[in-house]
């Protein structure tokens, strides 16, 4: 089963996205909602994704956790974000993300980001 690291710092809105993607049919890792914690859950879990909210505690925001754990592992990343400024944006798409979504966003398009993710993969 595929799985997907949940990465936010709202815990609602991490919930939320949990049910959702489980809902999907994929396994969940997390919720972290920090560059520490998501950093060591993508080390000991290697998840085959990672939606990554580009806002988060701490002193690392998600754009700089992502690109850690690109580095460390061979997860995709799909940032969603309410930060819709061009700079935060072409920091994110450096590190060819399959997806940015901007909150809220439906089931709908997280379903399909997450499929484009896995689209040619072997399960």
């Amino acid at each position: 089963m595929r799985s997907v690291l949940v990465v936010e710092d709202e815990a609602i809105i991490a919930l939320d996205l949990i049910c959702s993607i489980e809902a999907l049919g994929y396994r969940v890792l997390g919720p972290a909602s920090n560059s520490d914690e998501a950093r060591r859950i993508a080390r000991r879990e290697h998840p085959d994704l990672v939606l990554m909210d580009v806002t988060l505690q701490g002193q690392k925001d998600g754009i700089d956790t992502a690109r850690a754990i690109t580095e460390e592992t061979e997860a995709l990343v799909v940032f969603l974000t309410a930060l819709t400024d061009e700079p935060t944006r072409t920091r994110a798409e450096a590190l060819h993300p399959v997806a940015y979504l901007t909150k809220p966003c439906s089931v709908h398009q997280m379903r399909d980001a997450i499929a484009q993710a896995f689209a040619g993969q072997a399960a």
